[in-house]
């Protein structure tokens, strides 16, 4: 009986080894033939990935390895799948687990803050930029937060979804608005991070809200 693991993950660019053992190894007195079958899925054959290598597999006594190359194509998109199938022509041959799912996962998009720390204070705003430093083919779309999240009534953000940046618009800005709760408070702070469907890296950012300034004005009256 022949094993395959049932699920792989790669990152793009790289090479995937794909192992297919026997539950316990043999002498074999002669040799098992394998036959590999790739099937695509959200990823598509070639332009995602393709096999290196004979698409039937000779096994020895211990099993044997097939190799996929995972392509790099320099795209901005969400993680793509397709399956490895096993099947034998012998009918000595038992295959127990016969499909695996390979995730490829996209290179990763680099995001940063045109500032490591952004000060306020309250009913002001503050345009925070945002860059896409490694920009590839497509479209991607980030959404700023803010931890921890506050209340309503400490900032709002303009736009408040996600934006959209792309290779030809590699950078946008929201705005943030302090806004003015009329309590005397300590300055707050928060940390600006960007989440995506995307895999991203992230430089994070520091946000101070600073507390409106109260003037006190003295009534008195001269005798």
């Amino acid at each position: 009986s022949l094993l395959l693991s049932s699920w792989y993950s790669v990152v793009e660019g790289n090479q995937l080894t794909f192992e297919v053992v026997f539950e316990s190894p043999l002498t074999l007195a002669r040799d098992v033939e394998v036959n590999v079958t790739l099937i695509d899925g959200t990823a598509i054959a070639p332009d995602d990935y393709n096999m290196l290598g004979p698409m039937v597999l000779t096994l020895t006594g211990s099993g044997g390895t097939a190799m996929v190359n995972i392509v790099d194509d320099a795209l901005a998109e969400v993680d793509e799948m397709f399956e490895m199938m096993l099947s034998s022509n012998d009918p000595s041959v038992s295959i127990v687990e016969d499909t695996a799912t390979v995730t490829i996962n996209d290179s990763v998009l680099v995001f940063q803050f045109n500032q490591s720390a952004y000060t306020v204070d309250e009913g002001d705003s503050v345009p925070v930029m945002v860059t896409w430093v490694n920009p590839q083919e497509g479209e991607v779309g980030v959404r700023v937060t803010v931890t921890p999240s506050g209340t309503p009534q400490d900032y709002s953000i303009s736009p408040e979804g996600n934006i959209t940046l792309s290779n030809s618009s590699n950078t946008a800005v929201v705005v943030i608005t302090a806004l003015s709760d009329k309590l005397k408070e300590d300055p707050e702070d928060f940390i600006l991070s960007l989440e995506s469907s995307f895999r991203l890296s992230v430089s994070q950012a520091a946000l101070t809200i600073n507390d409106t300034t109260v003037t006190l004005v003295w009534w008195g009256r001269v005798k």
